[in-house]
């Protein structure tokens, strides 16, 4: 964990997936709520862009799928790739990962019979566990 992380920032959690990503935001680094879909494709970072400006990010977490016995995968690589491109365009943000293991199971779990986007949902479930985790959580 960054030294540069406190309770007063703005997060952006985002679920990596090869057509689209899902968004969760924490205003002041309290309660991560589900946001919006951005789909994967050549506007992403434009979208990308825009979700930080508007809401004023300082931070974001990526989920980073890890197998269960701890090993990477092709999912693993294409999200570390990823990272790495938002790192080069975003150079001023702080970037945090999180192990996402079992997050779109429990999203899926979460969301059931409800129509919600398991991918805000997942990204929300990232995002959170962060912020307990790095007990940044002021509630």
């Amino acid at each position: 964990m960054s030294s540069l992380l406190n309770k007063n920032m703005n997060f952006l959690g985002l679920d990596y997936g090869e057509s689209k990503i899902g968004t969760a935001f924490a205003p002041g680094g309290i309660l991560a709520v589900g946001m919006n879909i951005l789909p994967n494709d050549g506007g992403l970072f434009e979208s990308l862009n825009k979700v930080i400006q508007e809401n004023e990010i300082e931070c974001l977490v990526i989920g980073v799928p890890i197998s269960m016995d701890g090993s990477q995968s092709i999912r693993t690589k294409a999200t570390l790739d990823f990272i790495q491109k938002i790192k080069g365009r975003f150079p001023a943000l702080l970037i945090e990962t999180m192990d996402e293991r079992l997050s779109t199971s429990e999203a899926k779990r979460n969301l059931r019979g409800s129509g919600g986007e398991d991918d805000a949902e997942a990204a929300r479930i990232i995002l959170q566990s962060f912020l307990d985790r790095k007990n940044l959580k002021t509630v």
